[in-house]
């Protein structure tokens, strides 16, 4: 009790620490649609190897991609997790100023624990942002019998996720999972306009506040083809669901209140179906590949806007991870790993008729310090999303995302970690 009270304390004090961590101070503009920009990083292991990580198990690291992974955790085993990640964005497009043409950011991302709770039985508590929102849009509007005016709008903030993460193996080949995560978080817009004859100003602010339970079921079969070589087949499934949506309006024209915390419709924000497969082979338990395809059926969503609205998306990925074992006492230790990864995703964003598509390579290391309890792993992202057709913006973006991992055995009797 004395080991799972300091860990529960310690994941307190630092969700309570971090906070804001969430917070999203880089630019995206393909943000403003929807509940913005949906997050595909993990923050974790699997970072280094482009996210992969549907069939990917693994008894001291957490893997969340698919959730009946928990039960592979050693007996007795328990880990805490932190994420943060930095990352630079240089934009291309013809309304891109040449002189702030770039930004970057730095902010803790994710917090995690996982639990071996019985010999066939793993859980989860995870903290991460499930979407992104962070854009800034200028342009002149003309008013009819009036002079010319200028629109600036503002969007801020996104939706977090805290899940439960539970899974069950059933046998030596089957294991199942379920992540249940609470949705929740606002996206706030706010527009001043200015009135350059007049020299009048007014700013609408609209504040959306959503939440909901969402589930995530996973699947992973895991078998051996010789004495070698073992490989596993994850699948992953989430419903269509329906994030509950409520939006109040604030009006100021110049500098007075004229409308306050006003509710005003609902607006409900409707998440796809989304099905994942995937699959690994390990040599040795040593050399592992694996690759993983995600479908999101955003088609049957039905949104639109202006020239923009949402198409079903297709994510393909693929790593490998080298971890150098030590043979002790009867037992194998990791003494570090590498990873590498690419991968394409063809986005759910079409905007004046072009869908935006990104990809990138991934490389990471990692390596335990401190007898085993700490756990660093580092992971470099190098990608590009968008296109400069249609007026619209390309990025090209680094992103370095390092996870810092604390390990321990809990409820035993003297047992040291290995």
């Amino acid at each position: 009790m004395k080991n799972l009270s300091r860990i529960l304390s310690l994941l307190l004090l630092t969700v309570l620490f971090t906070a804001r961590g969430f917070s999203q101070n880089i630019s995206m503009p393909y943000s403003i649609i929807g509940i913005g920009d949906i997050e595909n990083s993990y923050f974790n292991r699997n970072s280094g190897m482009a996210n992969t990580g549907y069939a990917m198990r693994s008894g001291r690291n957490l893997y969340q991609a698919n959730p009946a992974s928990y039960s592979a955790m050693d007996n007795q085993f328990f880990t805490f997790e932190l994420g943060a990640q930095g990352k630079t964005v240089t934009y291309q497009g013809t309304d891109v100023d040449p002189n702030e043409n770039s930004n970057g950011d730095f902010a803790i991302k994710r917090l995690a624990a996982g639990f071996k709770l019985s010999n066939r039985w793993g859980s989860s508590v995870i903290l991460s942002p499930y979407s992104n929102v962070s854009y800034l849009v200028v342009s002149n509007k003309n008013i009819i019998g009036g002079g010319g005016t200028t629109s600036v709008i503002d969007g801020n903030g996104g939706v977090n996720q805290i899940l439960i993460g539970n899974s069950y193996q059933f046998s030596k080949n089957l294991s199942v999972g379920i992540n249940t995560a609470y949705l929740f978080g606002s996206v706030k817009q706010t527009e001043n306009i200015l009135d350059a004859s007049s020299q009048s100003t007014i700013a609408t602010t609209l504040n959306t506040y959503y939440q909901k339970f969402n589930f995530t079921y996973g699947l992973q079969y895991m078998a051996k083809l010789n004495s070698k070589l073992n490989y596993n087949l994850g699948l992953v499934y989430s419903p269509q669901n329906k994030l509950k949506g409520e939006t109040s309006k604030t009006a100021i024209s110049n500098g007075t209140e004229i409308v306050r915390d006003e509710i005003i419709d609902p607006r409900n924000f409707t998440l796809p179906a989304t099905y994942g497969i995937g699959m690994s082979l390990t040599r040795n338990r040593s050399l592992t590949f694996a690759a993983d395809f995600k479908y999101q059926d955003w088609d049957a969503v039905k949104y639109k806007r202006e020239n923009a609205s949402l198409v079903s998306s297709q994510r393909y990925s693929a790593g490998v991870d080298y971890n150098k074992l030590r043979a002790e006492k009867d037992a194998l230790y990791e003494v570090f790993n590498l990873q590498a990864g690419v991968f394409y995703n063809n986005s759910q964003i079409r905007i004046n008729g072009e869908q935006l598509s990104e990809y990138g390579f991934t490389v990471g290391a990692g390596k335990p310090v401190g007898r085993g309890r700490i756990n660093l792993n580092t992971a470099l992202e190098v990608g590009t999303r968008g296109t400069t057709k249609q007026n619209l913006i390309k990025e090209n973006y680094v992103q370095l995302t390092l996870v810092i991992s604390y390990r321990d055995f809990w409820f035993t009797k003297g047992r040291k970690y290995d």
